[in-house]
């Protein structure tokens, strides 16, 4: 089955859309860098209305988390935060580190199923 481009919520409509749910729900995203030369890590909520712009600056590579963020709720110096930090972050917010696997998963199921 083909889409058509009008099948697909333009630019400016998912925009929109994602500042519709700014106020329902947070995006809690594990941001990994080096500043200075050292690894850095912080787990920051990111409004859906800024989550595009964000994995664009990502994208990218030099950015400033603060200007995305709308808080930064951990943060510490390492490859990676401390499973114990891990465990306090799922439990306080319900977050899953697995999340974004699982919609991958789902979406290459997904296109092998529509071959």
């Amino acid at each position: 089955m083909s889409k058509k481009n009008s099948d697909f919520v333009a630019p400016e409509q998912l925009a929109a859309l994602m500042e519709g749910i700014d106020g329902r729900m947070q995006l809690i995203q594990l941001v990994k860098g080096n500043v200075a030369g050292k690894s850095y890590w912080a787990y920051a909520i990111i409004k859906p209305s800024r989550f595009l712009a964000f994995q664009e600056a990502v994208s990218k590579g030099a950015f400033n988390l603060g200007d995305y963020a709308e808080e930064i709720i951990a943060q510490g110096q390492g490859d990676e935060p401390l499973a114990e930090v891990k465990r306090k972050i799922e439990k306080k917010y319900e977050a899953d580190h697995t999340f974004e696997d699982k919609i991958l998963q789902t979406v290459e199921s997904a296109i092998k199923q529509a071959k």
